[in-house]
């Protein structure tokens, strides 16, 4: 599993299949789990991905700036879901405020 931030609010996961010696069956889906790593509440989120090839990914949206997440997934077959991947931690980027953020904002606001 590899994760890539792409912004202060999103993160690409990308994966690989299990092998098919691994498997209990055909793959059905996966479920992405992630979380906030630092927060108190230690609330788990997750997303499932319909199983389509050999390299699957997902983008996590509407994340916090400055902020490390913690992401693990499942393969689930119709026999129920595997073992767990190991978790790995990214952090977003830090919000993005700089001039030309800011003129372009302007700019469309004017054109409205």
């Amino acid at each position: 599993m590899q994760l890539q931030a792409l912004s202060s609010q999103s993160i690409r996961v990308t994966w690989k299949p299990p092998d098919s010696e691994l498997r209990n069956g055909v793959l059905r889906n996966y479920n992405v789990n992630y979380r906030d790593y630092d927060s108190w509440v230690q609330t788990w989120q997750y997303l499932i991905v319909a199983a389509t090839g050999d390299l699957e990914s997902i983008i996590l949206t509407n994340l916090k700036p400055s902020t490390r997440y913690e992401v693990f997934i499942q393969a689930r077959t119709d026999a129920g879901p595997g073992p767990a991947s190991n978790a790995r931690l990214c952090s977003t980027l830090k919000e993005e405020t700089t001039a030309a953020t800011k003129t372009t904002s302007t700019a469309a606001t004017t054109r409205v």
